[in-house]
C-alpha cells in the first residue's frame, strides 16, 4: 500500500471518531483535522487548515490553561479536563506528543470533547447531593452506604444514634468490627454474597451490637448501588431498631400463650404444639401419647385455706414440673388441670413409666401458708394414632381416662374403647337416657336376701333397668358406667332412691317392711348434698331408719375417704346402714373399716362360685368373715347358685346370702303381691323356684 493509500486510510478511520481530532505544529497551525472537528467548529477544511489553533475559539493567543504548551515542554502525553475560560466551554483535551524520525517534537495531536453539559449536570448533582445528604441526615431511619469492600462509606445522624458510633468513628469500618455480634456473621455473609452478586433489595431481621456492646434488633433494608457500567459499587442500607417493639410483641405473645399464675404454658400454647407435634408424628411415622391430670381434693383446699393457698399450691406444683419434667412438655389447661406431651416410644411400658415420673412428683408434701399438704392426682393418657389423630380427640379421650382414674385405684388410666361415652351409640344412649328418667322409662327390681342362721328373708339389693320402647330391656351395664361418667349421674341416683323409697313404702303397707339396699355411684359418695336429698325423701315418704341400706364399693372410699368418710356419716345419721360391695376385688383397707361407719362386707361373687374348687377363694371367704365379725361387721355373701354353696358359707360362719339359688331379681309388684315367700326349704336341700 502506498502512502497516499494509507492517508485515505487513516483519513477514513479519523473521520469516524467521535471526538474532535486535529493535528498542529509547534506555531499552532492547523495541519489536518477530522470530520467530527469540521462539524464542531461548523467549517470546511479550507477554511481551517493552516489557521492558528486557538483562532478557532476566536483568540488572539493560545489560552493560559491550554495543555499543548506543557506537552511541548515535556514531551509527555496530557490528559486534561479544563474550563476555557474565553470560550465559555468545559474541553476535556488530551494531547500526545507526535515526534519525527529524528525524535523530534514538532506536532501535537490533539483530541478534546466539550463536557460542558456534563460539567454543568455534576454542578446540578453536586448541588442535589448536598440537600440529599442534608434530608438523609435528618431522616429517622438509620440510613448508611457501603463501599464494594463493604466498609462504611456514609453513615448517617440516626445510624449514629442507632449504634453509638459517629459517622468519624464509622467511616472505612466493616460491619463486623462495629455492629455485628459473632453469632450473626454467617447470615450476614449470605446477605452480603447476595446483595454484592446484585440481588435486588433484600429485607431482613436480625441481632446487632451496639458501641456500648448492648443488643438490639433491627429491620433491615439492603439494596445494591450500581455504577454507569451497571456494575454494583456498594450497597444502600435503611435500618430501624425495633427491639422495642419486638420485646414488646414478644411480650404479648408470651402472655397470650402462658399462664399468668404458673407461668407455665397455656391450653393455647398446647394445642398448637400438639398439631405441630401431630404433623411430625404422621410424617415420621412416630408413637407419642398425652397425659391429662388434674388434681384430687384440690377444692377443699380452697374451701377450707383460701384461694390464696390454692394459687401458691399451683405455683409451687408447677415449679416442680419445670425443675422434675425437663423432656415432658406441660402445660395448664385451667384450674387444677395440667396437660403433658409425652415423647415418642416404641411401646406402652415406656408410657407408664413416664406417667409414674409424673405421679411420683406427689410422694413429697407441699408447704403453704406454714401447712403441710399432701395431695393426689389423677392422670388419663391417649396415644396417637392408636386413640385419635386429631388434637380434639386425643384431649377428649384423655380426659375420659383420667375421669375414669378417679374412680379407681390406680393414679393412672390409659384409655379404653370400652367406656367411651363418646362413641356415637353411646351419645345416642345418653340422649335417650335423659328422656328415660323424665318418662317413667326406668324400673326397678328386687333380689332377696336371706339369713343364713334362719333363712328368712332380711332384705332386698335393689337394680334398676330401663324398658326402653324400642329396644326393649336394656341391662345396666349398658348405661350406668357411661351415666356415671356424666353429670346425668346425679339425677339418675335421685330417680332410684324415689323409686326404691316408694317401694319400702309400699313393703311396710303390705305389713313387711325389710330394708332395700341401693347401690351408689363413686361420683355421688363424693356429693355433699346427698345427705340432704335423702332426709327429704324420707320426711316425704315418711321413712323410718333401717328402711334403707346403702352398697358401695372399696374403690368409691379410697378415692377420697376424707370426703367419703364425710359424706357417709351423714347418711348414718339418717340411719342408713352401709355395706361394702364387691369386697375383695378392690382396695381393701383395715383402717377405713376400722373408721367408716360400715355395718356390712358382700363378699364377691367370683369367690363365692370358685369356693367349692378352690382352696384360695374358700380360705379367703373364711379370712373374711372372721375378720369382719371381730370389727363388729356382718358378711353377705353374692352370687350363690348351688345348694353346696349356700350350705359351705353356713359353715363358715356366712351371715347373709342372695343369688340365683335363692332367687332372681324380682319385679316390684311380685314383691309387694308375695308377702311371705318361703326360704325355709332352702336348709332342707330343696330348690326354692319364685315366679320368674
Amino acid at each position: 500500500m502506498n502512502k497516499r493509500s494509507q492517508y485515505q486510510l487513516l483519513q477514513a478511520v479519523l473521520n469516524t471518531m467521535s471526538e474532535v481530532m486535529y493535528l498542529q505544529d509547534r506555531e499552532h497551525h492547523i495541519i489536518h483535522m477530522n470530520e467530527a472537528g469540521y462539524r464542531y467548529f461548523g467549517s470546511r477544511s479550507r477554511d481551517i487548515i493552516g489557521k492558528k489553533c486557538y483562532s478557532l475559539f476566536d483568540l488572539q493567543a493560545p489560552c493560559l490553561n491550554c495543555p499543548c504548551e506543557e506537552v511541548f515542554q515535556s514531551k509527555q502525553p496530557l490528559r486534561k479536563d479544563f474550563f476555557h475560560t474565553e470560550h465559555g466551554k468545559w474541553l476535556s483535551m488530551s494531547v500526545s506528543p507526535a515526534l519525527d524520525d529524528t525524535g523530534e517534537l514538532n506536532e501535537l495531536l490533539v483530541l478534546f470533547k466539550d463536557i460542558t453539559s456534563q460539567k454543568l449536570h455534576e454542578k446540578i448533582t453536586d448541588t442535589y447531593g448536598q440537600e440529599m445528604k442534608l434530608l438523609v441526615n435528618r431522616m429517622p431511619l438509620g440510613c448508611i452506604t457501603w463501599d464494594k469492600n463493604f466498609k462504611v462509606a456514609h453513615w448517617n445522624k440516626a445510624a449514629e444514634k442507632i449504634f453509638g458510633y459517629s459517622e468519624a468513628e464509622a467511616f472505612g469500618k466493616h460491619p463486623y468490627d462495629i455492629i455485628v455480634p459473632p453469632e450473626m456473621i454467617p447470615k450476614t455473609d449470605e446477605v452480603k454474597a447476595k446483595l454484592m452478586a446484585g440481588d435486588e433489595t433484600a429485607h431482613r431481621r436480625g441481632k446487632n451490637r451496639t458501641k456500648t456492646g448492648q443488643e438490639i434488633i433491627c429491620d433491615w433494608t439492603n439494596t445494591p448501588l450500581r455504577d454507569e457500567t451497571g456494575q454494583v459499587r456498594g450497597v444502600l442500607s435503611v435500618v430501624q431498631d425495633v427491639t422495642r417493639a419486638v420485646r414488646n410483641a414478644d411480650l404479648l405473645t408470651y402472655q397470650a400463650t402462658h399462664d399468668s399464675l404458673t407461668d407455665l404454658p397455656n391450653r393455647h400454647w398446647f394445642k398448637a404444639l400438639l398439631d405441630q407435634r401431630l404433623a411430625e408424628a404422621r410424617t415420621k411415622g412416630e408413637k407419642f401419647a398425652i397425659a391429662l391430670m388434674d388434681l384430687n381434693k384440690f377444692k377443699e383446699i380452697n374451701d377450707t385455706l383460701g384461694h390464696q393457698a390454692g394459687d401458691q399450691l399451683l405455683k409451687d406444683l408447677a415449679a416442680r414440673f419445670k425443675k422434675k419434667l425437663a423432656n415432658i412438655e406441660v402445660a395448664r389447661l385451667g384450674g387444677d388441670e395440667f396437660v403433658f406431651l409425652l415423647p415418642a416410644y416404641d411401646d406402652g411400658h415406656e408410657i407408664a413409666q413416664l406417667a409414674q415420673r409424673i405421679i411420683d412428683l406427689f410422694g413429697d408434701p407441699f408447704y403453704v401458708m406454714g401447712l403441710e399438704i399432701t395431695i393426689s392426682t389423677s392422670l388419663g393418657i391417649s396415644c396417637y394414632p392408636e386413640h385419635g389423630d386429631s388434637e380434639s380427640e386425643l384431649l377428649r379421650k384423655a380426659d375420659m381416662a383420667m375421669y375414669l382414674a378417679k374412680g379407681d385405684i390406680h393414679d393412672i388410666r390409659f384409655y379404653e374403647k370400652s367406656q367411651d361415652l363418646h362413641s356415637q351409640e353411646q351419645l345416642q344412649l345418653m340422649s335417650e337416657l335423659h328422656y328415660a328418667i323424665n318418662n317413667a322409662q326406668l324400673m326397678m327390681v328386687y333380689q332377696p336376701k336371706i339369713a343364713l342362721d334362719n333363712f328368712r328373708l332380711v332384705g332386698y339389693e335393689a337394680l334398676v333397668r330401663w324398658d326402653h320402647p324400642d329396644k326393649g330391656m336394656i341391662p345396666p351395664n349398658r348405661f350406668i358406667p357411661y351415666a356415671e361418667n356424666s353429670d346425668i349421674v346425679a339425677p339418675l341416683t335421685q330417680v332410684i332412691f324415689t323409686m326404691c323409697i316408694r317401694q319400702w313404702r309400699k313393703l311396710a303397707d303390705a305389713g313387711r317392711p325389710v330394708p332395700i339396699a341401693v347401690n351408689l355411684s363413686p361420683r355421688m359418695l363424693l356429693d355433699q348434698g346427698l345427705p340432704d336429698l335423702l332426709q327429704e325423701l324420707f320426711a316425704e315418704y315418711a321413712i323410718p331408719p333401717g328402711a334403707l341400706e346403702i352398697e358401695l364399693t372399696e374403690t368409691a372410699i379410697i378415692a377420697d375417704p376424707n370426703s367419703a368418710g364425710k359424706v357417709l356419716r351423714r347418711i348414718v345419721d339418717l340411719g342408713i346402714s352401709i355395706s361394702i360391695d364387691d369386697y375383695g376385688t378392690g382396695y381393701s383397707s383395715l383402717t377405713l373399716l376400722n373408721k367408716l361407719p360400715i355395718e356390712a362386707l358382700k363378699i364377691d361373687m367370683s369367690f363365692v362360685q370358685n369356693m367349692l374348687c378352690s382352696e384360695q377363694d374358700r380360705i379367703i371367704i373364711k379370712s373374711t368373715v372372721e375378720l369382719a365379725h371381730g370389727l363388729g361387721l356382718n358378711v353377705i355373701a353374692e352370687g350363690v347358685e348351688n345348694q353346696e354353696t349356700l350350705h359351705a358359707l353356713r359353715l363358715l360362719g356366712c351371715d347373709q346370702a342372695q343369688g340365683y339359688l335363692i332367687s332372681r331379681p324380682l319385679p316390684a309388684a311380685h314383691i309387694v303381691k308375695d308377702p311371705s315367700p318361703q326360704f325355709s326349704v332352702l336348709a332342707q336341700g330343696a330348690t326354692y323356684a319364685p315366679v320368674r
